[in-house]
């Protein structure tokens, strides 16, 4: 029985993975020499800033430098991506659907905090999500299951109830490991390998109606609609 759900945040709310990765690109040629040879975008999506920058530089830069470096990160992706920001097709639907049968919908991020707020207000998607994790909120990041398992303690919900959005096979493992139930979106990932993760339903955005059918929902609204 599904009784929560719960989104991951980018490629999930939006589909912000080219906007990300553009971002990462002209991060990484801004830092020259110090980045490790061969670290590539597609190795950042689903998880946490300080995990990404001991990974990415030769030499992990000193805490104190870590918080210009995210700053600088976000500045980058939100030149590129405010411009085209908006909700992933049905998303507004399937979070109205969810309401009408009393479901509780959650927020589980590795992103920042101050990031998490700016794109919930472009989105106009303020309030949607109780309770909201971010990196914050964990001390481990995707794929440990940490974030999911904290998730569904504070929804109140064994985790075998809850239904995982996700878009990145980081975050496919850390759902299936904490035991949730996962549908992946191909916003970031091609289908092959976010089945291979564990995913158990794979679609292109929250408008197929193979999603109102696995979750047993009939024919909602939300199947045949875009945003």
């Amino acid at each position: 029985m599904v009784a929560a759900l719960i989104f991951d945040m980018d490629g999930v709310l939006a589909d912000n993975s080219s906007a990300h990765a553009e971002a990462w690109t002209r991060f990484l040629a801004e830092q020259g020499a110090r980045v490790r040879p061969g670290f590539s975008p597609q190795q950042t999506f689903g998880r946490r800033n300080a995990e990404l920058f001991a990974d990415a530089f030769l030499a992990p830069p000193p805490p104190e430098e870590q918080a210009a470096l995210a700053q600088r990160l976000e500045d980058l992706y939100w030149e590129i991506f405010e411009p085209r920001v908006r909700p992933l097709p049905g998303l507004r639907e399937l979070l109205a659907c969810a309401r009408e049968r009393g479901l509780r919908c959650a927020l589980a991020t590795s992103a920042p905090p101050a990031n998490v707020a700016k794109l919930l207000a472009a989105l106009q998607l303020e309030g949607a999500f109780a309770p909201v994790l971010t990196e914050a909120d964990v001390t481990r990041g995707k794929p440990d299951p940490e974030i999911y398992l904290r998730a569904a303690a504070r929804l109140r919900r064994p985790p075998g109830e809850c239904v995982v959005f996700e878009d990145a096979v980081a975050g496919v493992i850390a759902a299936r490991a904490a035991g949730a139930h996962c549908v992946a979106l191909t916003t970031t990932y091609p289908a092959a390998e976010l089945q291979r993760a564990g995913a158990e339903l794979i679609v292109p955005d929250f408008t197929a109606p193979a999603l109102s059918e696995w979750l047993e929902w009939g024919d909602p609204a939300y199947s045949s609609a875009g945003s």
